[in-house]
């Protein structure tokens, strides 16, 4: 059977009290192996008290009460040298059960009462029948899956296996029947992660030795596989994967089971690995084999969904919800497969245009209750797109409150903060995100952005500093802090960082402007020649950059930054343009029409208080200027300022008097 590493037929058993049996051939035996369970093994006894006929509690070594506890509840009791392999520890226990059936539990688990008269009926079926049980975890995770509980107490019937033990080889080769019964097992030992991680480990290590005597065995290297997979080393999951589907002997054997989903993780691996094309041959495969398996057919929507292919996406995930209550041996959260089911219907529509029912199913998903935290972020944006802005920060809220670890809900809260221009809302929720881990940078660019705004330009260097150390391409840190160094007018380092972002995205128009504006100031001719070619080629096309004289003189390379400043004003690019006519003023300070153009581009971008300290500079170039003074007092206006811009007024009325006077 095919089991999740952490919830396999596996290792420790206990016991319940005696006395149900009633006839010949209908005794039941509870076998259970144990070790140190005295705080766990008299809930479980207590489960099957009135069900079971004889209790068979086999020691592997306990040092505290749990023999006294057993032998309470008149269990017999019998002693095993642990060795590394719980299929020996349970065919020890089977050695001494003198009853027609045999039962088994472990002590972290509990019977329901219910149950008692479901397993008479299944006992009555004969001993031609063994049957599955569904066992339900109740702790860190909450799986189900089927596990074989119940089985005749036959010659040849043993458990194989070190660990993820299993008795159904030794009950097929009898030729007995095995049924699934919907008869539940609650299985509490899995209490945290810390827990699981720590049996997942041990199971390992014993795995590791088995394979290193039996290299061929492929059950227990599929179970090795599940490790690998759930600890995310995807390399050698998918090398075990290809090494138990290449060798043959699983299918030989017509182990379809763990055929099937040896493809089914193969792919699943490489999903998660990015290689989505790659992961589609052998989804397919698991497909054939078996095409009613709801993870399967989850997965290729998955798949299809990474690759927009929405109507391919759409088909499966449509199938996975019609077989989405199956229970099955590989163990699964039922509800998390629901929610997951809804949640990539959600995103199909979204990416199809369909807002209104990605709503739904993102909706629905939450509803479902397993995976809400990762339905309410997309149903956010769902419902931004829709105009519905409160309702989608309503839900950024609700996720935020589900998964308070996850920095991506106070990012996006922090951007709808930032879009409302309140910043220190903004600057809060993002500092937020970056204290939930290295994994957001865009959260350091922001808080970067809020800081240059404030004029903290020291904290503003810091957080771009940060993000180009956490990301993997740091053009946009390294652009933003080249953009930073421009307005402090460090223009040495503004260089550099330009020239950092050119290495490997050298077409990008801002940059090379900002670039050629740092290199006019340095006096870098060659360099700012190299960002002209740049720049032109970039808003007028090749055809203009060929035409190009070999030498240009400072006024004549102005002129031409102008031309591409008036350029990018029509195709709606401010701040670019902005870059343009100061770089022209920058190689010619009389290049007055470049100055003029610059602070009129600063005005329609609010940047006021600089269109300001462009006028006055002009003004102290040209101090017999009306129009200029007239340009100065209608920024004063526009900033309130009332009482300057009267007297900018004066002045350009006083100096046209003059003029009049003298002409």
């Amino acid at each position: 059977s095919t089991f999740d590493i952490r919830h396999s037929l596996h290792s420790e058993i206990r016991n319940p009290k005696s006395g149900a049996g009633s006839g010949d051939g209908d005794r039941l035996s509870l076998t259970m192996i144990v070790k140190n369970e005295e705080a766990r093994l008299g809930r479980c006894i207590e489960s099957v008290q009135g069900l079971v006929d004889e209790i068979v509690v086999v020691d592997t070594g306990s040092t505290d009460r749990t023999v006294e506890v057993a032998r309470r509840y008149g269990a017999k009791i019998h002693y095993f040298e642990w060795c590394e392999d719980f299929s020996a520890a349970r065919n020890e226990a089977i050695r001494h059960a003198s009853g027609d059936w045999i039962m088994w539990l472990d002590a972290d688990d509990l019977f329901p009462k219910e149950n008692f008269p479901k397993v008479r009926r299944a006992m009555r079926m004969g001993k031609g029948h063994a049957f599955y049980f569904r066992l339900q975890d109740e702790g860190y995770d909450a799986t189900t899956c089927l596990q074989l509980r119940l089985f005749p107490n036959l010659p040849g019937v043993r458990f194989e296996m070190p660990v993820h033990e299993q008795v159904s080889l030794s009950l097929g080769r009898l030729g007995i029947q095995i049924v699934p019964t919907d008869i539940v097992v609650r299985h509490t030992g899995y209490t945290t992660e810390e827990v699981v991680r720590a049996k997942q480990r041990r199971y390992f290590n014993i795995m590791q030795r088995w394979l290193e005597q039996r290299p061929d065995d492929y059950i227990v290297r599929y179970h090795e596989a599940q490790t690998h997979y759930v600890w995310g080393e995807l390399d050698e999951a998918i090398t075990d994967y290809r090494r138990i589907l290449s060798d043959g002997r699983a299918a030989a054997d017509r182990n379809l089971i763990i055929v099937t989903t040896a493809h089914l993780y193969l792919g699943r691996s490489l999903m998660r690995k990015g290689d989505y094309e790659q992961a589609l041959p052998p989804l397919h495969e698991a497909l054939r084999m078996d095409d009613r398996y709801a993870v399967t057919h989850l997965t290729l929507g998955e798949c299809y969904l990474r690759l927009s292919r929405y109507e391919d996406a759409l088909r499966h995930l449509r199938l996975a919800q019609q077989y989405e209550d199956q229970v099955t041996f590989a163990p699964n959260d039922p509800r998390k497969i629901k929610a997951l089911i809804r949640l990539f219907l959600g995103h199909v529509y979204e990416a199809k245009g369909d807002l209104e029912e990605a709503v739904r199913r993102y909706e629905a998903s939450i509803a479902v209750g397993a995976a809400k935290a990762e339905a309410l972020g997309p149903l956010s944006t769902a419902l931004r797109k829709l105009g519905r802005r409160e309702d989608a920060k309503r839900a950024l809220e609700q996720a935020a409150e589900c998964d308070p670890a996850n920095p991506h809900h106070p990012f996006n809260l922090g951007v709808m903060a930032l879009e409302e221009k309140d910043l220190d809302r903004a600057e809060g929720l993002f500092t937020q995100a970056t204290e939930r881990g290295d994994g957001l940078p865009q959260a350091l660019l922001n808080l970067g952005f809020i800081y240059k705004k404030r004029g903290a330009f020291d904290r503003a260097e810091e957080m771009y500093r940060k993000a180009a150390q956490q990301m993997e391409d740091a053009t946009e840190a390294y652009a933003n802090l080249g953009h930073l160094y421009l307005s402090l007018k460090r223009y040495d380092e503004a260089a550099k960082a330009f020239l950092k972002v050119r290495e490997t995205q050298p077409g990008l128009l801002d940059v090379n402007l900002g670039l050629a504006l740092a290199s006019a100031h340095r006096g870098d001719a060659a360099l700012v020649r190299e960002m002209l070619k740049a720049t032109v080629r970039g808003t007028f096309g090749d055809a203009l950059t060929a035409d190009l004289p070999a030498i240009l003189s400072p006024s004549d390379t102005a002129q031409l930054f102008s031309e591409v400043g008036r350029m990018l004003v029509g195709q709606r690019q401010p701040r670019c343009a902005e870059l343009a006519f100061e770089t022209a003023w920058a190689l010619d300070p009389q290049a007055q029409t470049a100055a003029l153009s610059l602070a009129e581009v600063l005005r329609h971008q609010g940047e006021v208080w600089r269109a300001v300290s462009v006028y006055e500079a002009l003004i102290q170039a040209a101090p017999g200027d009306a129009d200029l003074f007239r340009r100065l007092g209608a920024c004063y206006r526009q900033l309130s300022a009332d009482a300057a811009a009267q007297a900018c007024d004066r002045q350009a009325a006083m100096i046209e008097q003059e003029k009049a006077l003298t002409s």
